[in-house]
Order: structure tokens, then sequence, then C-alpha cells
């Protein structure tokens, strides 16, 4: 057995508000909403990437999925191509967006720019602004009346709508000009409680970090981005730590394709909350794709990366399509202990250790609290932790925690000190998920951690076995005047699908799995009317860098014949180095090999007449960063359609 031990760090006094109001305020060590002490958990969607008929079903997920707010970003070249004729229509539609936001009950972070980035060309300014004889990003009088004439159209299309934040990022420019840009914005009438600043420091503003476990624009030879991602550590400062860009996805670009596995967006997102985050916000919480053609990042515009011309699968927590991958359910299942317990935890100051191994850390008020491990990959993957003893040293006394085997990629969060009605629980190996009232008394609710045997110790009482109906293990502590609480460990599985319409629900005689199946759809009809030929030579451009195939001519190519099933997207199993997908001429969609399905939304497909997908080979000499191995040869595998 091998001891691992924490003294808590006791929280100082709160500071006083530094900025806010009585909707949304930034103390120096916590935010609070409404009055209270809480963690916001804000998730990426950029609207004019999203076909907007899926835009309503992609925010009730998103808030199913736990987030309190959605963080948007205007993209000033998907709105005014021709200078003067800013377009707010269809799928632009940036008021209708934030009313659907409103309507699902989650708040709006305004990412405002003007410059994006998010592998935007030109980082979103419009090609037309770079042309005139002005100094982008700077206070140069000509550029600052076109970035005003521009704040002053988006805040049109905001009128009446409350913003929780706006947030800029810091290679907008100078931290003069950054102050500048505030002012402006509030003069064509944009404001927020909250003004956030991604990856540096400027007056007026909450500096807010970023958490990025890989990233498409380092170098292929790079084997990880940020070897330390899925440890504790947490900026010294005078102001709440805001993480604004959680990595839950990553684009990939011709040259550096990093695959994030549901695992990994889960610990990388519980490594920041038990550092301390006051504000977990996702970067890319939903994938989606451009608007148009020539909008991306690319070695044509003069950037480094090149990028596909439609596509922004990162592989986030939602597909383009609305699809939930596992990472949205892993992700789920903090969203719900924040919701329960936000207002305790925010307030908790972290204690972290000293040493980097293991991967663990203490959120704390100096008597409750939760341990946080992280057992996650450093380049090499991690071994398991044998008979691994946490114990935690607090003013009330010390909590140890009885010695367990970690597993490998193992990431949770176990309580200790937790009041659940009149009870206590003194701690618990698995993890908390919600508290609600069950047969007149509260019921925890906790899901197991998966190879860790699921055990409870109250500080009083009795725990007895509870016989009910349904899947879990249930429980209840009785005491001289009956009983006092109730809990159900469930898998993590079943955990992750706990409340959802189509998962558990909870009844008056246990667990009961309302899922429904959907009817299957017809077959995709596919023919092969090329085979893939020899790969087209490497391209390069800026750094030497691998760009996305110019060459197309020995491309396999598969007509497809999709029968009739409204709103199903398809979905495609290829392999290759790049592939597009035509109807006719139009361009519908196109992609980069990373491994994972290839989604078309069904929104994205109407009309389409004659579809024909087109697979390219990987050069065996293409200097290539690829997580899963690189792809032999360049063939569609499977067609499907299915509902995301």
């Amino acid at each position: 057995m091998r001891e691992h031990r924490l003294r808590v760090h006791v929280p100082p006094p709160d500071g006083g508000r530094l900025m806010g109001d009585a909707r949304i305020a930034a103390h120096p060590r916590w935010v609070e909403v409404d009055g209270a002490p809480a963690v916001p958990v804000v998730a990426g969607m950029d609207y004019s990437r999203v076909p907007a008929a899926l835009w309503q079903d992609s925010l009730r997920r998103i808030r199913e999925g736990g987030a309190t707010a959605v963080a948007t970003t205007v993209f000033w070249n998907h709105h005014e191509p021709v200078r003067g004729e800013p377009d707010f229509t269809g799928g632009l539609d940036l008021a209708g967006f934030a009313r659907l936001a409103r309507a699902s009950g989650l708040g709006l972070v305004l990412r405002l720019g003007p410059q994006a980035r998010t592998g935007a060309r030109h980082t979103g300014l419009p090609d037309w602004l770079l042309a005139l004889p002005v100094a982008a990003r700077t206070d140069d009088p000509g550029y600052l009346a076109e970035v005003v004439r521009w704040f002053a159209a988006v805040s049109a299309q905001l009128v009446g709508f409350p913003l929780l934040a706006v947030q800029f990022d810091s290679a907008a420019g100078e931290p003069g000009h950054l102050s500048t840009l505030k002012v402006v914005t509030r003069q064509v009438g944009l404001d927020a409680p909250l003004w956030l600043l991604t990856g540096g420091a400027a007056d007026g503003f909450l500096p807010a970090g970023a958490a990025l476990p890989d990233a498409y624009w380092v170098s292929a030879g790079t084997e990880r981005y940020a070897t330390d991602a899925f440890g504790f550590t947490a900026p010294n400062g005078t102001s709440p730590y805001l993480v604004a860009e959680l990595g839950a996805g990553m684009v990939p670009s011709a040259h550096r394709r990093p695959y994030l596995g549901a695992r990994d967006i889960a610990a990388l997102a519980l490594s920041r909350l038990g550092a301390g985050s006051s504000w977990q916000g996702y970067a890319q919480f939903q994938d989606g794709r451009n608007p148009r053609p020539g909008l991306q990042e690319s070695h044509a515009a003069g950037a480094p990366s090149d990028l596909a011309e439609l596509d922004s699968d990162a592989g986030a927590p939602l597909a383009v399509d609305g699809h939930r991958r596992a990472s949205w359910y892993r992700l789920r299942l903090q969203h719900l202990l924040l919701a329960a317990w936000g207002d305790r935890l925010a307030t908790m100051a972290p204690t972290l250790p000293d040493e980097p191994d293991p991967r663990w850390a203490v959120r704390s008020d100096g008597r409750s609290g939760f341990l946080f491990v992280t057992n996650r990959p450093s380049g090499p993957r991690r071994a398991g932790l044998q008979q691994a003893r946490f114990v935690v040293e607090t003013a009330a006394g010390e909590v140890a925690f009885p010695p367990v085997d970690v597993p490998p990629a193992a990431a949770f969060a176990w309580p200790f000190g937790l009041v659940v009605g009149d009870a206590e629980l003194e701690w618990a190996t698995a993890q908390p998920v919600t508290e609600l009232v069950w047969r007149a008394r509260p019921l925890l609710v906790l899901a197991a951690t998966a190879g860790v045997e699921p055990r409870l110790r109250w500080r009083s009482g009795e725990p007895r076995e509870l016989t009910t109906k349904g899947a879990g293990h249930f429980g209840e502590l009785v005491t001289e005047r009956g009983v006092a609480v109730r809990w159900l460990v469930l898998s993590e599985p079943d955990a992750w699908r706990f409340g959802l319409p189509d998962g558990l629900e909870l009844t008056s005689d246990g667990v009961r799995d309302q899922a429904s199946r959907r009817a299957s759809t017809p077959v995709v009809g596919s023919s092969v009317v090329g085979h893939a030929g020899s790969p087209p030579a490497p391209r390069t451009g800026p750094m030497g860098r691998t760009g996305v195939p110019a060459d197309w001519g020995t491309a396999a190519r598969v007509e497809l014949r999709l029968p009739s099933a409204p709103g199903a997207s398809l979905v495609l199993d290829w392999v290759g180095d790049a592939a597009r997908l035509w109807d006719g001429e139009r361009l519908v969609a196109d992609s980069l090999w990373t491994g994972r399905d290839w989604r078309i939304p069904a929104s994205d497909l109407l009309g389409a007449t004659d579809l024909v997908a087109e697979f390219v080979r990987l050069h065996p000499d293409a200097v290539v960063h690829l997580t899963h191995g690189r792809p032999r040869g360049a063939r569609l595998n499977h067609a499907r359609l299915e509902y995301p």
C-alpha cells in the first residue's frame, strides 16, 4: 500500500465583487450566478457552422448535457463577404439563434472577434478588410471605423438579449487595442456583466485560460502538444480561474490530425475542476462546417496550416448533426455534479500536491470537499495505481479513503464530508451524480468508478441494503429516528443516461430504462465507379507543412443512392487521406481522415440527386501526424443513414 496525503488549503475570505451585476459576477475566487456561487458550464457552438434547421435540437442537447450557457462566435467573414453588405439571414441569423438559446434556458456568451481564429480564413477577418490601407488589429482610425460599423451591425441583431459575457481573444491585438475594442463595443450598445480575454491580460478584462491536450497548428513531428494537460495545475492570480477554451475535441489540419478520445476529454475537464476552475468553458462542444467554401484557414490564404474547405469536425461531444458522442455522456456526469453541488464546490479552494505523480488534487472548504484523480497518459500510457490510499487532512480531522487499485485511464471525483439531508457521508469511492427526494427521503445518486468497488461510509447510523426493482445498487441509512437517507449506485454507462428522456428514469419502485428504438432506415445504395490510383504527390505550404490534396484525378469514386428518410444523417465509414462529397457540381461536404466516421446532416443533403463521394490516398512521403496510424488505400467501407 502506498499512502498519498494532502493537508487542505483553507480558503481566504471573499474579497468582494471584481466585475458583474446581479445576474452574474466574478469574485476573486469564484463566479456568482443570481446571487449564489456557481461553476457555469459554457458550451461552444458556432451558429454559422451548424445548419439552422438543427439549432433547436442542438441547443436542447447542450442543455441536457448539463451546460448552463452557450458561447458562439461571430465570424465577420461569414457575414460580410462584400464590404457594406452584412448578411444575417438563414444560417447567419444571429438574432434567431439568440432567441432559441434563451428559450432553451441557456445564457449567451458572445465571442465577438473581430479576430475569431478557430480555423477561420484570415482568423475571421474579411478579405476586403485586409486589402484596405489600414493596420488591422490596431487603433488605426481606418481599421476602427470598419470595426465600429461591423460591431454596430451585430449589436442591432441582439437588441433586448441580455448577454452573460463578451469574450475577446488576445491575438486580436495589444492590450491597449483590446481596451479600445471594449470601449467601442459598449458605444454601439453591446454590453455584458463580464468581459473575458483568452490568452492574455488587458485592463477591464478577466483573464481566461485554455486547456488543450493537442492542437492542429503545431508541427507534425510533435508527439503531443501539451504533455501536462491532464495534471492539476492552475495559475496564481487575483481573479477566479476561468477556463474558457477547454479542448473537448480538435479540428484536424492536413499535417496534424489529433484524435481525442472520450476518456481524454472527460479527464481534461475534470483536471481543470480539480485545479480550481470557476468556469468550465468548452472551445467547441459541437462540431460544425463552414457555410460555404473558401472560409477556412489554408495555405492559399497564407496560413501555415491547411484545413478542409467545409469540414470542422473536431470530434466534439456533439457532432455537426447533433449526434451525441461518448464524451457528451462522460462530461454530463461532471455537469450534473456541478448542477447539484456547484454552489459548494465553487467556493472550495484547490490543494495541489508537490509531486506530479499520481495526479490528484483536493478542493475543500476546510471540512468537506472532493478528491480528484486523473490517471491519464502523458506520452506513453500510464499504468494503474496499486493499493493507493488517499488521505485528506482537514480542520475537522483526517479523512482516509480505503486503499484502492486505480485502473489505467481512470478519472473521477469522490466526495468527503458531504451532507445529504440530515446525514453526513464521510467518504465514498464513487462519484456523486445528483441528489433527489425519493420515497420522502433524500436520495444520493452516484456513478461507480469502473474497476473500483463502490463503498460508502456514513458518520452515524446503520447502512443496509434496499430491495427494489430496476438497475443499480440501492441502500439506505437508518438511525434511531428512522431512514435518514438513501443512495443509488449506478454503473458509469447507466449513470451517463440517468434522467434523460431516452435514458434511465427513477420510479417509485426503482429504476426503469425508457430507451426506445427508432425504426431502422433503408439501406444506402452505392456503386463503385472508379478505384483509387496512385496517391498524388505531397503538397506543402508555409513552414513546409503538408497541405490538402489538390489533385483528385486518381481518387476512388462512389455513387450513392439515398432512400427517403427525413431527418437522417448520411454516415460514411471510409479510408484515405481526404474525401469530398458532391451533388453534381456542388461541394456538399469534405473531410480529412482521422479515424472517425464522416457525418453529413440531412439538411445539407436536401435536394441532392446526384451524389458522388471521392477518396484520395495518402502519399507515403507525406509528413502527417495521425493518432490512429496511417490509412492504407482509399475507399468507402460502408454508408448508412442514421438519426442523430
